[in-house]
């Protein structure tokens, strides 16, 4: 059965809608995940007992590592979700910030994006040792995947629906990231661009 590709509203709250929720679903389930990861399973008996809480089954430590990557991934999805919503708001004529007004603020982000995927590098290498391969190898993938979201929001589209609008495209976002096809600007970098020049 295919999906029925939203268009132009449509979209626009779909978007806002629910990237939104997957930044909130995303860093419950980590949240989640970790617990049960780090549960003291030994203490189970003692648990059904009464003799120790549920709070002291979940010795939870932050694992900076691979919260930081899922964090900021959730730090992008808030901040698209939110432009999603003032995009909608300004097609419906509602209240809503201006072309001018997004560019400013977004160039900002921008930044402010750019200087937190830096500070991951150094704070990468300095607790790494203290990690396990798995968690590594699991940050490593999610801060290239909040990259790519980056580049998705900030620079040049990466989101294509196939021809029969079954899902997202994989293969055409591939082929601009490595070059092989050219990209066009996504719609929020448009809008940087346009605060640039009137700036100037």
């Amino acid at each position: 059965m295919a999906v029925k590709k939203r268009k132009g509203k449509e979209e626009l709250v779909y978007l806002a809608k629910w990237e939104f929720i997957n930044a909130l679903l995303i860093l419950f389930l980590y949240m989640a995940l970790t617990s049960v990861v780090q549960m003291r399973f030994g203490q189970l008996e003692a648990f059904s007992a009464g003799q120790v809480s549920f709070l002291q089954l979940l010795p939870y430590q932050l694992n900076w590592v691979s919260f930081y990557p899922v964090l900021l991934l959730c730090i992008l999805l808030l901040i698209g979700s939110f432009y999603w919503y003032n995009l909608l708001n300004r097609l419906q004529r509602k209240r809503a910030l201006s072309k001018k007004q997004i560019g400013r603020l977004y160039s900002m982000l921008n930044l402010g994006v750019l200087g937190l995927f830096v500070l991951y590098i150094p704070l990468f290498l300095l607790i790494r040792t203290q990690t396990s391969l798995l968690e590594y190898a699991i940050a490593l993938f999610i801060y290239l995947f909040s990259i790519i979201e980056y580049i998705n929001y900030f620079h040049i589209r990466l989101s294509f629906y196939t021809k029969r609008a079954l899902g997202l495209s994989v293969t055409k976002p591939l082929n601009i990231l490595l070059r092989q096809e050219e990209g066009s600007p996504s719609l929020l970098a448009r809008e940087i661009a346009f605060y640039k020049r009137k700036r100037t």
